[in-house]
């Protein structure tokens, strides 16, 4: 959540300053990253109904929307008005593509081995994580903006969800090795 909610706060205010953007017009930035969100996520949706099984897919998926968020953030830093509204919109696919296979790993995690649902409780968890991070990313951008500007903000929360999709990679692909290798030895044994 906070790497696409700490612009809130800070980008209407460097869109006036640069580019002498008022809030009408900043609030088709917003709408722009809304509205490929809402595109995305019915995209992603319907891709995951038919691949959820495989957890290579969600977990490629959710890496995809870490850089894509990533790397758009970086983009953030352009002061042209065009690079800033695409990159915008990069962040709202990047929310789809991260968000929902978040919700279908977590599933699958809680759900391996149990025969109870636990719908309730990834609704829970996803919800809580979900708010810590709006709850963080304001703060978070105000902070790092009123310190070192604008740029540096986008550059710093652009690095760090970028080095979070690498590492977040190792893992998934360390587990799914992992994994392929304990099926591997039963299959031998047996």
């Amino acid at each position: 959540g906070v790497a696409w909610t700490f612009i809130d706060p800070i980008l209407e205010r460097h869109l006036n300053e640069v580019n002498h953007i008022g809030q009408l017009h900043a609030g088709y930035f917003f709408a722009a990253m809304s509205l490929t969100y809402i595109l995305a996520t019915g995209l992603v949706g319907v891709a995951n109904k038919r691949m959820h099984k495989l957890k290579v897919w969600n977990y490629g998926v959710m890496y995809l929307g870490m850089a894509l968020l990533g790397g758009a953030l970086i983009m953030m830093r352009s002061n042209n008005v065009w690079i800033q509204l695409v990159a915008l919109s990069i962040v709202g696919v990047g929310q789809a593509f991260t968000y929902l296979p978040i919700v279908l790993a977590l599933t699958l995690t809680l759900k391996a081995g149990r025969k109870v649902d636990v719908s309730a409780t990834v609704a829970g968890v996803s919800q809580i994580s979900v708010s810590v991070g709006f709850a963080l990313g304001p703060f978070v951008g105000s902070e790092i903006t009123s310190r070192y500007g604008f740029h540096a903000a986008c550059t710093g929360v652009g690095v760090a969800t970028l080095v979070a999709a690498g590492l977040t990679a190792c893992v998934l692909f360390m587990e799914v090795t992992c994994r392929c290798g304990s099926h591997k030895k039963k299959h031998d044994a047996g």
